[in-house]
Protein backbone atom coordinates (compact mmCIF):
# COMPACT_ATOMS: atom_id res chain seq x y z
CA UNK A 1 0.00 0.00 0.00
CA UNK A 2 1.26 3.48 -0.83
CA UNK A 3 2.15 5.80 2.05
CA UNK A 4 -0.74 8.14 1.31
CA UNK A 5 -3.27 6.47 -1.01
CA UNK A 6 -5.99 8.80 -2.26
CA UNK A 7 -8.18 6.43 -4.28
CA UNK A 8 -10.23 4.79 -1.56
CA UNK A 9 -12.23 1.79 -2.74
CA UNK A 10 -15.42 0.94 -0.89
CA UNK A 11 -15.47 -2.08 -3.21
CA UNK A 12 -11.97 -3.53 -2.72
CA UNK A 13 -10.02 -4.37 -5.83
CA UNK A 14 -9.27 -7.86 -4.51
CA UNK A 15 -13.06 -8.34 -4.38
CA UNK A 16 -13.79 -6.83 -7.81
CA UNK A 17 -11.09 -9.00 -9.36
CA UNK A 18 -13.20 -12.04 -8.52
CA UNK A 19 -15.91 -10.86 -10.93
CA UNK A 20 -13.60 -10.33 -13.90
CA UNK A 21 -13.10 -12.66 -16.88
CA UNK A 22 -9.39 -11.75 -16.81
CA UNK A 23 -8.79 -11.98 -13.05
CA UNK A 24 -5.11 -12.89 -13.50
CA UNK A 25 -4.30 -9.67 -15.36
CA UNK A 26 -2.40 -7.03 -13.40
CA UNK A 27 -5.35 -4.62 -13.63
CA UNK A 28 -8.37 -6.59 -14.85
CA UNK A 29 -11.56 -5.11 -16.25
CA UNK A 30 -15.16 -5.79 -15.35
CA UNK A 31 -18.46 -5.17 -17.09
CA UNK A 32 -20.63 -2.65 -15.26
CA UNK A 33 -24.27 -1.75 -15.78
CA UNK A 34 -24.66 1.78 -14.43
CA UNK A 35 -27.85 3.56 -13.52
CA UNK A 36 -29.04 5.79 -16.41
CA UNK A 37 -25.98 4.89 -18.49
CA UNK A 38 -26.03 1.20 -19.34
CA UNK A 39 -23.04 -1.07 -19.95
CA UNK A 40 -19.43 0.07 -19.88
CA UNK A 41 -16.07 -1.61 -19.15
CA UNK A 42 -13.88 0.01 -16.46
CA UNK A 43 -10.80 -1.44 -14.85
CA UNK A 44 -11.08 -2.46 -11.21
CA UNK A 45 -8.98 0.62 -10.40
CA UNK A 46 -11.78 2.88 -11.61
CA UNK A 47 -14.95 1.51 -10.06
CA UNK A 48 -16.30 1.49 -6.50
CA UNK A 49 -14.13 4.28 -5.14
CA UNK A 50 -14.28 7.82 -3.73
CA UNK A 51 -11.17 9.98 -3.48
CA UNK A 52 -9.94 10.42 0.11
CA UNK A 53 -13.19 8.97 1.44
CA UNK A 54 -11.46 7.33 4.41
CA UNK A 55 -8.98 10.12 5.19
CA UNK A 56 -9.39 11.64 8.66
CA UNK A 57 -8.26 14.97 10.04
CA UNK A 58 -7.76 14.44 13.77
CA UNK A 59 -4.87 15.91 15.75
CA UNK A 60 -2.25 13.27 16.52
CA UNK A 61 -3.89 10.61 14.32
CA UNK A 62 -2.47 9.19 11.09
CA UNK A 63 -4.85 10.48 8.36
CA UNK A 64 -4.58 7.12 6.58
CA UNK A 65 -5.39 4.99 9.64
CA UNK A 66 -8.84 3.93 8.37
CA UNK A 67 -7.62 3.05 4.88
CA UNK A 68 -4.76 1.06 6.43
CA UNK A 69 -7.24 -0.81 8.63
CA UNK A 70 -9.24 -1.85 5.57
CA UNK A 71 -6.01 -2.88 3.85
CA UNK A 72 -5.11 -5.12 6.79
CA UNK A 73 -8.55 -6.75 6.75
CA UNK A 74 -8.29 -7.36 3.00
CA UNK A 75 -4.83 -8.91 3.43
CA UNK A 76 -6.33 -11.36 5.95
CA UNK A 77 -9.30 -12.21 3.75
CA UNK A 78 -7.62 -12.57 0.33
CA UNK A 79 -5.59 -15.75 1.06
CA UNK A 80 -8.60 -17.40 2.75
CA UNK A 81 -10.65 -16.85 -0.39
CA UNK A 82 -7.87 -18.01 -2.71
CA UNK A 83 -6.46 -20.94 -0.74
CA UNK A 84 -9.59 -22.32 0.91
CA UNK A 85 -12.88 -21.02 -0.47
CA UNK A 86 -11.83 -21.32 -4.13
CA UNK A 87 -10.48 -24.83 -3.47
CA UNK A 88 -13.55 -25.95 -1.49
CA UNK A 89 -11.46 -26.58 1.64
CA UNK A 90 -13.04 -26.42 5.09
CA UNK A 91 -12.41 -23.19 7.00
CA UNK A 92 -11.59 -22.94 10.71
CA UNK A 93 -12.95 -20.43 13.22
CA UNK A 94 -10.13 -17.94 12.58
CA UNK A 95 -10.79 -18.10 8.84
CA UNK A 96 -14.49 -17.58 9.44
CA UNK A 97 -13.93 -14.52 11.61
CA UNK A 98 -11.48 -13.07 9.07
CA UNK A 99 -14.06 -13.42 6.31
CA UNK A 100 -16.80 -12.12 8.62
CA UNK A 101 -14.73 -9.02 9.32
CA UNK A 102 -14.33 -8.41 5.60
CA UNK A 103 -18.07 -8.88 5.02
CA UNK A 104 -18.78 -6.44 7.86
CA UNK A 105 -16.64 -3.84 6.06
CA UNK A 106 -18.65 -4.37 2.85
CA UNK A 107 -21.72 -3.54 4.90
CA UNK A 108 -20.36 -0.52 6.79
CA UNK A 109 -17.69 1.17 4.61
CA UNK A 110 -19.81 1.95 1.56
CA UNK A 111 -21.12 5.49 0.94
CA UNK A 112 -24.77 4.41 1.12
CA UNK A 113 -24.46 3.21 4.71
CA UNK A 114 -22.40 6.26 5.62
CA UNK A 115 -24.95 8.62 4.06
CA UNK A 116 -27.69 7.00 6.14
CA UNK A 117 -25.58 7.38 9.29
CA UNK A 118 -24.74 11.00 8.45
CA UNK A 119 -28.41 11.88 7.90
CA UNK A 120 -29.34 10.28 11.21
CA UNK A 121 -26.59 12.06 13.13
CA UNK A 122 -27.54 15.42 11.58
CA UNK A 123 -31.16 14.95 12.63
CA UNK A 124 -30.09 13.88 16.10
CA UNK A 125 -27.85 16.97 16.39
CA UNK A 126 -30.69 19.24 15.35
CA UNK A 127 -33.02 17.65 17.91
CA UNK A 128 -30.46 18.03 20.71
CA UNK A 129 -29.78 21.63 19.67
CA UNK A 130 -33.51 22.33 19.72
CA UNK A 131 -33.93 20.95 23.24
CA UNK A 132 -30.93 22.91 24.55
CA UNK A 133 -31.94 26.17 22.80
CA UNK A 134 -35.46 25.95 24.18
CA UNK A 135 -34.15 25.32 27.69
CA UNK A 136 -31.78 28.29 27.43
CA UNK A 137 -34.59 30.59 26.31
CA UNK A 138 -36.72 29.46 29.23
CA UNK A 139 -33.94 29.60 31.83
CA UNK A 140 -30.91 31.90 31.25
CA UNK A 141 -29.08 30.24 34.16
CA UNK A 142 -29.06 26.98 32.23
CA UNK A 143 -26.58 28.44 29.72
CA UNK A 144 -24.29 29.53 32.55
CA UNK A 145 -24.36 25.99 33.92
CA UNK A 146 -23.52 24.53 30.53
CA UNK A 147 -20.62 26.96 30.03
CA UNK A 148 -19.24 26.25 33.49
CA UNK A 149 -19.47 22.49 32.99
CA UNK A 150 -17.74 22.76 29.61
CA UNK A 151 -14.94 24.91 31.02
CA UNK A 152 -14.45 22.46 33.90
CA UNK A 153 -14.18 19.56 31.45
CA UNK A 154 -12.01 21.20 28.77
CA UNK A 155 -10.38 24.23 30.37
CA UNK A 156 -11.64 26.37 27.47
CA UNK A 157 -13.26 29.74 28.04
CA UNK A 158 -16.75 29.91 26.50
CA UNK A 159 -18.02 32.92 28.42
CA UNK A 160 -18.55 34.95 25.21
CA UNK A 161 -21.51 32.76 24.22
CA UNK A 162 -24.86 34.46 24.78
CA UNK A 163 -28.40 33.12 24.89
CA UNK A 164 -29.29 35.12 21.77
CA UNK A 165 -26.71 33.08 19.83
CA UNK A 166 -29.10 30.12 19.92
CA UNK A 167 -31.40 30.83 17.00
CA UNK A 168 -33.79 28.87 14.80
CA UNK A 169 -33.74 27.34 12.30
CA UNK A 170 -30.25 25.85 12.41
CA UNK A 171 -28.53 23.41 10.10
CA UNK A 172 -26.38 20.81 11.87
CA UNK A 173 -23.64 19.07 9.86
CA UNK A 174 -21.60 16.43 11.66
CA UNK A 175 -17.91 16.08 10.86
CA UNK A 176 -16.82 13.42 8.40
CA UNK A 177 -14.62 11.83 11.07
CA UNK A 178 -17.64 11.31 13.35
CA UNK A 179 -19.54 9.60 10.53
CA UNK A 180 -16.58 7.32 9.79
CA UNK A 181 -16.11 6.53 13.48
CA UNK A 182 -19.79 5.74 13.93
CA UNK A 183 -19.79 3.44 10.89
CA UNK A 184 -16.73 1.56 12.16
CA UNK A 185 -17.62 1.32 15.84
CA UNK A 186 -19.81 -1.82 15.45
CA UNK A 187 -17.47 -3.51 12.94
CA UNK A 188 -16.06 -6.19 15.23
CA UNK A 189 -19.42 -6.82 16.89
CA UNK A 190 -21.04 -7.34 13.47
CA UNK A 191 -18.20 -9.69 12.49
CA UNK A 192 -18.62 -11.67 15.73
CA UNK A 193 -22.35 -12.07 15.14
CA UNK A 194 -21.82 -13.14 11.53
CA UNK A 195 -19.13 -15.64 12.51
CA UNK A 196 -21.50 -17.33 14.99
CA UNK A 197 -24.17 -17.87 12.32
CA UNK A 198 -24.35 -20.76 9.86
CA UNK A 199 -22.54 -20.34 6.56
CA UNK A 200 -23.19 -22.07 3.26
CA UNK A 201 -21.36 -21.34 0.05
CA UNK A 202 -23.52 -21.97 -2.99
CA UNK A 203 -21.92 -22.61 -6.37
CA UNK A 204 -23.62 -21.32 -9.48
CA UNK A 205 -25.12 -23.93 -11.82
CA UNK A 206 -23.34 -24.56 -15.11
CA UNK A 207 -24.06 -21.75 -17.53
CA UNK A 208 -25.13 -19.30 -14.81
CA UNK A 209 -23.40 -16.71 -12.65
CA UNK A 210 -23.72 -14.50 -9.59
CA UNK A 211 -23.80 -10.71 -10.02
CA UNK A 212 -22.06 -8.21 -7.71
CA UNK A 213 -23.11 -4.64 -7.03
CA UNK A 214 -21.90 -1.45 -5.40
CA UNK A 215 -23.67 -2.66 -2.24
CA UNK A 216 -23.07 -6.43 -2.34
CA UNK A 217 -24.18 -7.15 1.24
CA UNK A 218 -27.90 -7.98 1.31
CA UNK A 219 -29.75 -8.55 4.59
CA UNK A 220 -33.32 -9.82 4.38
CA UNK A 221 -36.01 -11.40 6.54
CA UNK A 222 -38.36 -13.38 4.26
CA UNK A 223 -40.99 -13.50 7.02
CA UNK A 224 -41.02 -9.74 7.65
CA UNK A 225 -44.03 -7.66 6.70
CA UNK A 226 -41.88 -4.59 5.99
CA UNK A 227 -38.21 -3.72 5.42
CA UNK A 228 -37.72 -2.60 9.02
CA UNK A 229 -39.75 -5.38 10.57
CA UNK A 230 -37.76 -8.32 11.90
CA UNK A 231 -34.36 -6.95 10.88
CA UNK A 232 -31.10 -7.46 12.74
CA UNK A 233 -28.52 -10.24 12.80
CA UNK A 234 -29.91 -11.88 15.94
CA UNK A 235 -33.35 -12.37 14.39
CA UNK A 236 -33.77 -16.14 13.82
CA UNK A 237 -35.23 -15.59 10.33
CA UNK A 238 -32.61 -13.17 9.01
CA UNK A 239 -30.77 -14.11 5.81
CA UNK A 240 -27.58 -12.54 4.45
CA UNK A 241 -26.48 -12.94 0.84
CA UNK A 242 -22.99 -11.90 -0.28
CA UNK A 243 -21.64 -12.89 -3.72
CA UNK A 244 -17.97 -13.83 -3.36
CA UNK A 245 -17.25 -14.38 -7.04
CA UNK A 246 -19.09 -14.98 -10.29
CA UNK A 247 -19.43 -18.65 -9.34
CA UNK A 248 -19.83 -18.39 -5.54
CA UNK A 249 -22.43 -16.82 -3.29
CA UNK A 250 -22.29 -16.93 0.48
CA UNK A 251 -25.56 -17.48 2.31
CA UNK A 252 -25.55 -16.75 6.06
CA UNK A 253 -28.48 -17.60 8.31
CA UNK A 254 -29.45 -19.28 11.57
CA UNK A 255 -30.55 -22.43 9.71
CA UNK A 256 -28.16 -25.35 10.09
CA UNK A 257 -27.05 -27.46 7.12
CA UNK A 258 -24.46 -30.18 7.21
CA UNK A 259 -22.27 -29.00 4.32
CA UNK A 260 -20.41 -25.74 3.75
CA UNK A 261 -20.22 -26.08 -0.04
CA UNK A 262 -23.50 -26.71 -1.84
CA UNK A 263 -24.67 -26.55 -5.46
CA UNK A 264 -27.24 -23.85 -6.18
CA UNK A 265 -30.28 -24.67 -8.27
CA UNK A 266 -31.21 -22.38 -11.13
CA UNK A 267 -34.07 -20.93 -9.08
CA UNK A 268 -31.85 -20.29 -6.06
CA UNK A 269 -29.23 -18.62 -8.25
CA UNK A 270 -31.94 -16.36 -9.65
CA UNK A 271 -33.24 -15.55 -6.16
CA UNK A 272 -29.80 -14.57 -4.85
CA UNK A 273 -29.17 -12.42 -7.92
CA UNK A 274 -32.58 -10.81 -7.50
CA UNK A 275 -31.67 -9.72 -3.96
CA UNK A 276 -28.27 -8.33 -4.97
CA UNK A 277 -29.70 -6.53 -8.01
CA UNK A 278 -32.47 -4.96 -5.93
CA UNK A 279 -29.89 -3.83 -3.35
CA UNK A 280 -27.71 -2.08 -5.93
CA UNK A 281 -27.55 1.70 -5.68
CA UNK A 282 -25.88 2.79 -8.94
CA UNK A 283 -23.81 -0.09 -10.36
CA UNK A 284 -24.10 -3.80 -11.10
CA UNK A 285 -20.89 -5.70 -11.80
CA UNK A 286 -20.15 -8.88 -13.74
CA UNK A 287 -17.57 -10.43 -16.08
CA UNK A 288 -19.52 -10.06 -19.33
CA UNK A 289 -22.53 -8.22 -20.73
CA UNK A 290 -23.26 -11.31 -22.84
CA UNK A 291 -25.64 -13.77 -21.19
CA UNK A 292 -26.33 -17.43 -21.88
CA UNK A 293 -29.82 -18.65 -22.72
CA UNK A 294 -30.47 -19.77 -19.13
CA UNK A 295 -29.27 -16.37 -17.85
CA UNK A 296 -31.80 -14.29 -19.80
CA UNK A 297 -33.86 -13.71 -16.66
CA UNK A 298 -30.77 -12.32 -14.89
CA UNK A 299 -30.16 -9.96 -17.81
CA UNK A 300 -33.79 -8.87 -17.68
CA UNK A 301 -33.57 -8.15 -13.93
CA UNK A 302 -30.42 -6.06 -14.49
CA UNK A 303 -31.95 -3.97 -17.26
CA UNK A 304 -35.20 -3.46 -15.36
CA UNK A 305 -33.42 -2.34 -12.16
CA UNK A 306 -33.11 1.16 -13.64
CA UNK A 307 -35.36 1.40 -16.66
CA UNK A 308 -33.70 3.72 -19.16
Amino acid sequence: MRNNPKRHHFLPRMYLRRFSSCADDRIPQVEVFRKLKGWFTPSIDNIGLISNDNSVNVSGVDPTIVEKLFGEIESICAPILKNKIDKRIAINEDDKFGLALFIATLRMRNPFTRNTIETGLNKLGQSIYGVIAKKIQEDPNYLKQLIQAYQNDTGKDMSDIKSEDFKFPVQIQVQKEIVIGTSLSPLFEIASLLAKMNWHLFEAPEGMRFIASDFPYHEFNPKAISQVDGCGLVNPDIEIVVPLSSSQCLFISHVKRRLLYLPATNSLCLEFNKRIIQNAQDNLITFSCEFSEQEMQIKKMIEERWKM
